[in-house]
């Protein structure tokens, strides 16, 4: 399998992306700078923040609540780069607990991409077990 090595503001999304690819496509894109957030025993809004959080380095006054998340997800000054590639790991446990607030968490993100984008800057979502994203490629 190929992995993709250009990131351009162009490309500034949210995308699914298999585990076993993740190592890879870090080498490919080592340029940018990531934010792991480990999913995997998230089990509600509250905890996925915090999870976000803490695994991203997010500024202190961070806020737990969706806003906040968006703020800061717009706002990289504390983390300066020319892209970012934030890596969600193990989704499926996420996805499943939060039920409908998943999709507001996708929407946040994407919106942070174009966000981006708009900007002339790469931000890229790359998500594991997440059959609803476009794959990454």
């Amino acid at each position: 399998m190929s992995v993709p090595t250009a990131l351009t503001p162009e490309r500034s999304g949210v995308y699914a992306v298999a585990a076993g690819a993740v190592d890879r496509t870090q080498a490919a894109l080592s340029a940018a700078v990531w934010l792991d957030a480990d999913l995997a025993r998230v089990q509600d809004k509250l905890i996925l923040l915090q999870t976000l959080g803490r695994a991203t380095r997010f500024p202190g006054t961070f806020g737990d609540n969706w806003d906040a998340l968006a703020d800061v997800l717009q706002d990289l000054s504390w983390c300066p780069a020319d892209a970012y590639v934030l890596h969600v790991a193990h989704a499926a446990f996420a996805r499943q607990a939060l039920g409908e607030e998943w999709r507001t968490f996708l929407e946040i993100v994407s919106e942070s991409a174009m966000y981006w984008k708009s900007r002339g800057k790469t931000f890229v979502a790359l998500v594991e077990d997440a059959p609803e994203l476009p794959q990454w490629t």
